[in-house]
């Protein structure tokens, strides 16, 4: 589904399942690379989004975001692979307590796509105080 927006006075479209698509053709490929890493998470509603303490406008809740558990000292070489490939890598290790080196990658850094894109899906915008 596409979805509308504007930005400033420009007019743009999001197609999410293309999209997903190239993000999830963009994990494969980071996987084939990094075998040693493990997908925890990525699709989440926005419930659970915050149960787990996410953002309001998390790419989980877009299918953009995954996270992912990995070796002791294999975190900078995962970030790296993911930056070749056109992702946004965080290391997320000391906010992830007892489960070791974790990362989190997305599709686009933080704040690209625009919040009508959320609000389109039905994603209920609470804005923090």
């Amino acid at each position: 589904m596409r979805y509308s927006f504007t930005s400033g006075d420009s007019p743009g479209s999001f197609d999410l399942p293309t999209e997903q698509r190239e993000f999830n053709r963009k994990l494969r490929l980071l996987e084939s690379v990094q075998r040693n890493a493990r997908l925890t998470n990525q699709l989440r509603d926005a419930a659970r989004n915050r149960v787990v303490g996410g953002n309001a406008f998390s790419q989980h809740i877009l299918g953009l975001a995954g996270d992912y558990v990995l070796p002791r000292g294999e975190v900078q070489a995962f970030m790296q692979s993911a930056r070749d490939l056109g992702l946004s890598p965080v290391d997320e290790t000391v906010k992830t307590k007892g489960t070791g080196p974790h990362v989190h990658v997305q599709a686009y850094p933080a704040g690209v796509i625009p919040r009508q894109v959320y609000q389109q899906i039905g994603v209920q915008i609470r804005e923090e105080p």
